[in-house]
């Protein structure tokens, strides 16, 4: 069974945080289909024992990124088709401004400051060829948005959806708008600092529009 994502308030594990490097790998388009994921390789690259390495990709396989075969381990799974990822930010614009409203009005101290904290990161990161940081910050502030919300069932929900987004748009697409999605993020930190639930709604819900058009026009 996948792991939940903390509900607010708890400290990130490092099962969450070798889960969000995983996600990220995952999204290098040249990592293609079928390509092996060693669990020894991924614990040696990210300084961390082979258990929570081990944990991350039994967590990526239930939700569909990635697969394991018999006598072979893990390995990358195919991106999902257009369709699916029309269906699957369906489901984010259905959830997320939610999330995004209520957090403005149950974020506590430590909620606010993992948002400011995953927007900096998202802001300081490069966005060419070594773009896994930048993806890491951008998964890590949605994850604080939907944690804030105070709702773990909606969190542990939303746990894969930012992954399966990003590997559609970096192996598929090749979408590079950092400039855009940053300033959506911050229209959406700025409501919630603000504790404006109707501005943090509507910020949210046009940066998945914004992100949907942007995909399907690149794919």
């Amino acid at each position: 069974m996948p792991t939940s994502p903390p509900p607010s308030g708890v400290r990130r594990s490092l099962l969450d945080d070798v889960h969000d490097r995983l996600a990220a790998h995952l999204a290098d388009p040249d990592l293609v289909p079928g390509a092996p994921l060693r669990i020894d390789h991924l614990a040696r690259q990210w300084g961390v024992s082979q258990t929570p390495v081990r944990e991350a990709l039994a967590r990526a396989e239930a939700s569909g990124l990635v697969r394991r075969e018999a006598h072979r381990g893990y390995r990358v799974a195919e991106r999902l088709p257009a369709a699916e990822f029309e269906r699957l930010m369906e489901m984010r614009l259905l959830v997320e401004p939610w999330c995004a409203a209520r957090a403005c009005e149950r974020a506590d101290d430590d909620d606010r400051a993992a948002l400011r904290a995953a927007h900096e990161a998202m802001s300081a990161a490069p966005t060419g060829r070594d773009f896994r940081a930048y993806l890491r910050a951008d998964i890590a502030f949605h994850e604080a948005v939907a944690a804030a919300a105070g709702n773990r069932f909606v969190a542990a929900a939303l746990a894969q959806a930012d992954a399966h987004a990003h590997r559609f748009r970096r192996f598929g697409a090749g979408v590079d708008d950092a400039e855009e999605a940053l300033a959506e993020h911050a229209a959406v930190l700025d409501a919630v600092l603000a504790r404006d639930p109707d501005r943090a709604e509507a910020a949210m819900r046009a940066h998945l529009l914004g992100v949907t058009r942007r995909s399907l026009a690149g794919a």
